[in-house]
């Protein structure tokens, strides 16, 4: 392994609003994206803007980079997850760690599909192992190969991979130290934005339900089923572009690579699509009724004189809009209304459709004085 190690800092990783949900801002996954995002300039990325020119990849460090980075699912990116179970928190610890990974176990890593489940994931490596064994031409190398190609993996990349995985990580592992090595002087510049994004996130995700803080953070957000995993490590990325966002699972956790500078309201359709979830006046009812106490479907039936299943009916509706959170005790659901998602979808509304203040128009009169 080449050169000196960055900066040694760890990087804020902090727990937010619950257990299930953490911050892991660091250089580490950060370099990985660095070097996917200039790579992908060649294939219609926009290349990044001062200061991060600064950062740029050296001429001799391209080809390698061209390998691992290429296509719309990058070998080198599906390291992430790796780095993030490792424990490799700066670009010296991402550059000694892949230096001491087995080449086959890091072909593993590269060519599991980034969201996937963990039977998936097994099901994979296993595949790979096979592929690994075989010789080129037969059935367990032509078939994952097919695979990975369906998965939009770059053919070529991968079948490179398969052929020698010794010098595949050779090469990644130089490739990886070269370019900490290069950028180390200009760590801390590169760590800044990356800590500057956690406190809003950690806001956001204080005040309001999962779902709504994680699209509040990127409005362009696509994911409706985080509810799934027990555990959500969101990854803020400057060198990402602004309208992508990069999501791997692990042993039953989603990694989320979003980019940091994008947050803010989110679109009028979704707002639409909460108000027509509280347009209706047994869900009014419901809210006001699950705002003080939890209650159960069965109560919520006695008090508004509608059967359970009008009941379920409703909150389901409500639940999908994340202003409902529903808890089972024993053998029965309590319905609990969330004040603070309640709150940020009228504050929400009402941003988007007040005017914005204009200043006073200031006319002169021929005495000299002026009038608003």
């Amino acid at each position: 392994m080449p050169g000196r190690r960055a900066s040694a800092r760890t990087p804020v990783t902090s727990s937010v609003a619950s257990s299930r949900v953490s911050l892991f801002a660091a250089t580490s996954s950060e370099l990985l994206t660095l070097l996917y995002r200039h790579i992908q300039t060649d294939y219609g990325l926009p290349a990044l803007a001062e200061p991060w020119t600064r950062l740029a990849l050296p001429t001799s460090l391209r080809p390698a980079a061209d390998w691992f980075f290429r296509g719309d699912i990058a070998l080198g990116m599906n390291v992430i997850p790796l780095a993030y179970e490792r424990g490799w928190r700066n670009a010296g610890d991402l550059a000694a760690g892949i230096g001491s990974v087995a080449p086959d176990d890091l072909a593993r890593t590269m060519l599991r599909p980034p969201d996937t489940t963990v039977a998936g994931r097994r099901r994979r490596d296993h595949e790979v192992t096979a592929a690994l064994a075989a010789p080129a031409s037969e059935g367990p190398r032509t078939s994952l190969l097919a695979q990975t190609h369906a998965e939009r993996f770059d053919t070529s990349a991968v079948k490179a991979l398969l052929d020698d995985p010794d010098d595949a990580a050779q090469a990644f592992a130089r490739l990886v130290g070269e370019y900490a090595q290069a950028i180390s002087a200009h760590e801390d510049e590169l760590r800044g934005p990356l800590l500057a994004a956690v406190p809003q996130a950690e806001t956001l995700l204080a005040e309001l339900p999962l779902g709504q803080a994680v699209r509040r953070l990127f409005p362009q957000w696509q994911f409706h089923d985080l509810a799934k995993f027990d555990r959500v490590v969101l990854i803020p990325s400057h060198a990402i572009a602004p309208f992508l966002s990069a999501r791997f699972t692990a042993n039953h956790q989603a990694l989320i690579v979003y980019p940091v500078g994008t947050a803010g309201h989110p679109p009028v359709t979704e707002l639409a699509t909460a108000l027509r979830a509280i347009a209706h006046p047994l869900r009014l009812e419901i809210l006001r009724l699950a705002t003080a106490a939890p209650v159960t479907g069965q109560e919520l039936a006695g008090m508004l004189a509608v059967t359970e299943a009008t009941v379920h009916h409703h909150t389901s509706l409500l639940r999908a809009a994340e202003l409902l959170a529903s808890s089972r005790d024993a053998h029965r659901v309590y319905h609990k209304a969330v004040p603070a998602a309640l709150d940020a979808l009228f504050r929400d509304t009402l941003d988007a459709i007040r005017l914005p203040q204009k200043e006073p128009a200031i006319s002169t009169y021929p005495d000299g004085g002026e009038r608003c």
